[in-house]
């Protein structure tokens, strides 16, 4: 019977939400440090066109 696969199936994703095992969220196992989030060099941050330049907002005028 099919449904029996379905059913099992069904039962995993219950078991995940009561365990909170499955997701998308990002764990980390024990012992392993976290890792941070990448730094970004100021010299790109200074260069980047702001949303106005982007979109030449200041011409459409």
């Amino acid at each position: 019977d099919d449904n029996d696969d379905e059913e099992g199936l069904a039962k995993d994703d219950e078991e995940d939400k009561e365990t909170g095992k499955g997701g998308d969220k990002v764990r980390q196992s024990e012992g392993e440090a976290p890792i941070p989030p990448p730094t970004i060099p100021r010299i790109i941050l200074e260069n980047l066109p702001t949303f106005n330049s982007a979109f030449r907002f200041e011409e459409r005028l």
